[in-house]
């Protein structure tokens, strides 16, 4: 009976000496990195001597164990999760490696969840997708066949096809709002840019099945990329890169027109088109630096609005020249736009953090507003420049009121790598119908039809 309670004792304390405790462990210095996520790892380029994941994955924890060791906990989509164990030199390595990643690529904005790059989105890609394959994909398979009832059959088996194709394969994968949106807007603007490489190559127009595949292969390969390219970016950087290669390519074609290279024979326009395909692909990189470069916070809503403000910008300049020639009036559209988005980051993306919602929003009260000025135009029938101004002070007056009815919150200053918030703002708006009626009426004198105080 002894020898029995003796056994028992000792069997108790070997397995209470086997007890091991891990409590949870930052991956970086600064101890804010507590996960990595397959987009965070992208984006700080982790190398495989000091990041054993690889395959597909969820979310990657550390832990300290009391033992001295270190467990990486892998959750893999499903719920399996894989245990590594790493040493601390391993540890100190990978630590080394995420701090010096973070402060290479630059601080996400989300300071609260610094590891989430991006929301998942797969079902606004898969919409997004097969859009892309009802307007580009369909129509351009269709012109292969030589028969209508083929052609038409090409179409739906293509856009319908699509659908199942991108279920089956985004299953096993995440897809981020980053990815969604690069890869939509590279579906479209790889089409238009294989059809400049095409026109600027000197491709015969007659040639119907080689602009066909160049605006398949165009569409297919800007999508893919972008969707590769989208794998560590944050939405703020993908609509970043894409808002620089549109102002800089419309840059292009703006001091192009200015200089008269779309006046000449064929081989000029083919010349600039070549340019500005390129400035297009030039943007995507320098774009991206916005925010990772800027002072202060630049969210995905903020590069949103910048749109509707460059384009203000450019009707206003616009209005003074609208009856000279083409020459005068791509030199001012371009630098109306370029003076819009400086004064929009100026007044709006410095001052507030703009939310998508809010961002569409701004831009839909921008058409509005520009829409409100067509109206009087209309209905007073004045002259081009005269047109021309109403339409782009309406669109000012709508980005305005729009701004002060959606009250974004007050914008972020960086303070080393954190954000400091400034709080909302207060704002009141005020509309002067009497204002407007007299104006409608023609009667002279100022009047103001829109007020915004802060």
């Amino acid at each position: 009976m002894r020898l029995a309670a003796a056994l028992l004792l000792m069997v108790c304390e070997v397995t209470h000496a086997q007890v091991v405790t891990e409590s949870p462990a930052p991956f970086d210095s600064a101890g804010r990195i507590m996960t990595i996520t397959p987009p965070l790892a992208a984006r700080i380029a982790l190398s495989p001597d000091v990041w054993p994941v690889t395959g597909d994955y969820e979310e990657a924890r550390l832990y300290s164990s009391s033992g001295g060791d270190y467990i990486l906990a892998v959750r893999r989509r499903g719920g399996a999760i894989e245990r590594y164990t790493i040493t601390p030199d391993t540890r100190e390595a990978l630590r080394v490696a995420v701090t010096r990643g973070m402060a290479v690529s630059g601080r996400p904005v989300s300071e609260e969840q610094p590891e989430i790059i991006s929301e998942p989105a797969r079902g606004a890609f898969v919409r997004n997708q097969m859009l892309i394959a009802a307007l580009i994909y369909g129509p351009a398979a269709a012109t292969f066949p030589e028969k209508g009832s083929e052609r038409t059959a090409a179409y739906l088996l293509v856009t319908g096809g699509t659908f199942f194709a991108l279920m089956a394969a985004s299953k096993n994968i995440g897809v981020t709002r980053a990815q969604n949106h690069l890869a939509t807007d590279g579906a479209y603007r790889g089409s238009f840019i294989a059809r400049g490489l095409a026109f600027a190559f000197d491709v015969d127009e007659d040639e119907e099945d080689a602009w066909a595949a160049s605006a398949l292969l165009g569409g297919i390969l800007g999508s893919l990329v972008g969707f590769q390219l989208g794998r560590g970016y944050t939405d703020s950087e993908a609509r970043a890169s894409t808002f620089g290669s549109t102002t800089l390519a419309a840059t292009t074609a703006g001091m192009l027109g200015a200089l008269g290279a779309f006046e000449g024979d064929d081989g000029g326009d083919r010349a600039a088109v070549g340019a500005i395909v390129a400035a297009g692909l030039l943007g995507y990189p320098l774009g991206v630096r916005y925010p990772r470069r800027a002072s202060y916070r630049v969210t995905a809503g903020d590069v949103m609005v910048l749109l509707p403000a460059g384009l203000v910008g450019a009707g206003l300049a616009a209005t003074p020249v609208a009856n000279s020639d083409d020459r005068a009036v791509g030199a001012l559209i371009t630098a109306g736009y370029l003076t819009g988005v400086l004064v929009g980051d100026r007044l709006l993306v410095r001052r507030y953090d703009f939310t998508e919602s809010e961002a569409r929003l701004t831009q839909l009260g921008t058409l509005a507003g520009a829409l409100m000025g067509l109206g009087v135009a209309v209905m007073t029938d004045p002259s081009d420049p005269v047109a021309i101004g109403l339409i782009a002070a309406g669109g000012l007056g709508g980005l305005t009121l729009t701004v002060g009815i959606a009250d974004p919150q007050r914008g972020g200053a960086r303070t080393g790598m954190r954000f400091a918030p400034r709080g909302r703002r207060e704002a009141r708006v005020e509309l002067d119908p009497m204002s407007l009626a007299n104006a409608l009426a023609r009667v002279r004198g100022q009047h103001s039809l829109l007020r915004v105080r802060f």
